[in-house]
């Protein structure tokens, strides 16, 4: 039994117990007085184990049998499936099977049978073999910062410091103005918005970014992170008048009149 459920208990047995009204009982429980009354009754009736859910100790209806994780985990070891991460793993034997498991289910089966290796220790090994060996390429690193993206269940659980080496490494063998933008974003979320903007200082003078939104865009949101508002908006307001795609421009402008408005409604 839980705290929350022997505090309620605590309640019921006063309610009970008529040290309490149901009213008194109804408002500290943030139920009806009905349900109070409900509860109780159920409490005289069967004791403390009324305020235990019925389920508890069940198991869970969406629980997946072992023979579906055996089958998974059978044909996710076929060669032609090796490749295969957790959420295309769950797409394939969905589509395959029809065993509804999420990829996080994916990931426990295949880290369990050897198929999956967790991407932190992955991408420390990669590291390790590009500075040894020089071995790996950009397609590898490009493949193992997509796959920490991967691995987070949320944007504020990725491993930035992960991603941040990874792009150190690849910018030493890529000129490509994206990678180096990138790396700027990752060194802003591990060291600071003014780390990042650093980083894109060397960017301003390439003649490649001219006439892309790109950079002006990721420049406005460190300067809006680093709490320079007036000079955030300026450059979403120039990466809005590069923007090529409609939803970008007009996501662009959107960012920009946010800022603005809450200028304007600054106390001052």
């Amino acid at each position: 039994m839980g705290q929350k459920e022997r505090d309620r208990l605590k309640v019921l047995h006063a309610a009970s117990g008529c040290q309490l009204t149901q009213k008194q009982a109804a408002e500290q429980l943030g139920i009806t007085e009905r349900q109070v009354r409900r509860l109780v009754a159920r409490l005289r009736a069967v004791g403390d184990r009324a305020v235990v859910h019925g389920l508890r100790g069940r198991a869970s209806n969406r629980r997946i049998d072992a023979k579906a994780e055996q089958r998974a985990v059978k044909e996710l070891s076929k060669p032609e499936c090796r490749d295969f991460g957790p959420t295309y793993a769950a797409e394939h034997v969905s589509k395959r099977f029809g065993i509804k498991a999420g990829k996080d289910t994916l990931r426990k089966w295949m880290t369990a049978a050897g198929l999956w290796r967790p991407r932190k220790r992955a991408c420390v090994e990669v590291q390790t073999s590009a500075l040894s060996k020089g071995s790996i390429g950009s397609y590898q690193l490009q493949a193992a910062i997509a796959a920490v993206h991967d691995e987070a269940a949320r944007a504020v659980d990725t491993d930035w410091p992960q991603i941040l080496a990874l792009y150190e490494l690849l910018k030493r063998m890529s000129g490509n103005p994206v990678v180096l933008m990138n790396h700027a974003i990752a060194a802003a979320m591990v060291h600071g918005p003014a780390a990042g903007l650093k980083i894109l200082e060397a960017l301003g003078t390439d003649a490649r970014l001219n006439s892309q939104h790109r950079l002006d865009a990721v420049r406005a949101h460190l300067l809006e992170k680093a709490g320079e508002t007036e000079a955030a908006i300026t450059h979403y307001e120039l990466a809005a008048n590069r923007a090529t795609s409609i939803p970008e421009r007009n996501y662009l402008i959107m960012q920009a009149a946010r800022l603005r408005e809450t200028i304007e409604s600054a106390p001052v």
